[in-house]
């Protein structure tokens, strides 16, 4: 055993002998192989200056350029034909994004009109719910004039029922600071905005 004291703390251990290894292990390993090799690389590195390790990291740019590219396309290759765009969805059976909000009307609206339907996703985003249709988990509910341009407009032709009206209440106390003031407006006029085509 021993015992260590460190600006006023104790420390106990307990010494093992080592009889069968040494301070230093003599040998080689591959890692100890590839320390003595990076370090003949930098110094090879060094001793040919600059012009050199310029086109080194220049050639080291290009492979990583190169890896990213290819994985990009692999990516493409391997994902052909697994999310397929709004046309080609069948919507009978299929599933559907539904917000659970408290007191939704749209659950009971599919049941009503024969659909089966599950939430397979929520969020409190709308980036979130429309990267979650991209990616092919359902459908969402959004106003018009918020549709992006790569989706479809689903409605009875597609089997689905017709949406109420929905109205959106901005609640603020009074009276309003100017930035809220402001923003308010924004919002007003950002949701009076009629659907662009």
């Amino acid at each position: 055993f021993y015992v260590v004291c460190l600006r006023g703390r104790l420390a106990l251990g307990q010494l093992r002998r080592q009889e069968s290894r040494g301070p230093i292990e003599v040998g080689l390993s591959w890692q100890r192989i590839l320390a003595v090799l990076s370090v003949l690389v930098l110094t090879w590195i060094n001793l040919r200056g600059v012009r050199t390790a310029a086109l080194i990291q220049t050639s080291l740019t290009a492979v990583k350029t190169l890896s990213l590219a290819a994985l990009i396309v692999l990516g493409f290759v391997l994902g052909l034909g697994l999310v397929a765009g709004g046309e080609w969805l069948r919507w009978r059976g299929a599933s559907m994004k539904i917000e659970a909000l408290r007191g939704s009307y749209v659950p009971p609206a599919l049941t009503a009109a024969g659909l089966d339907w599950r939430i397979v996703y929520t969020s409190p985003s709308l980036a979130g719910a429309q990267a979650a249709v991209r990616a092919g988990l359902g459908i969402t509910v959004l106003p018009e004039a918020m549709v992006p341009a790569d989706f479809n407009v689903l409605g009875p032709d597609h089997g689905l029922p017709d949406l109420a009206e929905t109205e959106i209440a901005l609640m603020a106390r009074s009276p309003l600071s100017r930035p809220a003031a402001l923003l308010r407006g924004q919002l007003i006029a950002a949701l009076e905005q009629p659907a662009q085509s």
